[in-house]
């Protein structure tokens, strides 16, 4: 089922490398892996709203679609993705992990200025942990500033900051570094300014 995932497929919309069907068994792997983690599913919650988008969405062609609901099926399928990845790079969260993986299931699938950005901006860091473990390192762990990971004899910091507006990125910035120079070891900053592309979000 996994090896699956990543098969070119015929219903994917345009630039995207996912098809809709891999986006759907993505979140059923999702939903799996988060219960074998002892995580408690809400009956309503964003893992699921965003399989509802993506199967809706599949019903129509991608040219028909309205550009509103695009930018709705396209932040549903990334959620899908994100979430995946994430998962994929856990073996046994402990009690900490666990706290953060809830998150995933908070909030609307596609962010506005009126909801918190919490749930954005633990996934973001959750999928720069998972990056990282993606990319072969090994020994990241979940401890301040957000990740460590081993470097020789010594551990290095990693901050992952997601800006959700202009006004606020100084001070992601300035709180980032102050992360990690409070661990009192080296460290790297990761940023995601995604929020500032969506003319919804800027402010």
């Amino acid at each position: 089922m996994v090896a699956s995932l990543f098969e070119p497929r015929n219903d994917s919309a345009p630039g995207l490398s996912w098809s809709l069907a891999q986006s759907l068994t993505a979140a059923h792997f999702v939903d799996w892996c988060l219960r074998g983690f002892g995580v408690r599913i809400p009956l309503e919650n964003r893992l699921k709203r965003a399989a509802q988008i993506v199967e809706a969405g599949s019903q129509a062609a991608w040219e028909d679609l309205s550009l509103d609901y695009r930018l709705q099926r396209a932040q549903a399928a990334r959620t899908l993705m994100e979430q995946y990845l994430i998962v994929r790079a856990i073996i046994e969260p402990n009690d900490a992990l666990k706290e953060r993986l809830r998150w995933l299931l908070r909030g609307e699938v596609r962010p506005n200025r009126r909801t918190s950005t919490q749930p954005y901006d633990v996934q973001f860091e959750l999928f720069a942990g998972a990056a990282l473990v993606h990319a072969g390192i090994q020994g990241v762990r979940l401890e301040e500033p957000d990740w460590r990971i081993r470097a020789g004899q010594r551990e290095i910091g990693v901050a992952a900051k997601r800006v959700s507006s202009t006004k606020n990125y100084t001070k992601t910035i300035r709180d980032a570094i102050r992360q990690i120079r409070g661990q009192g070891c080296p460290g790297v900053i990761v940023l995601n300014f995604d929020a500032l592309c969506d003319t919804d979000l800027r402010s």
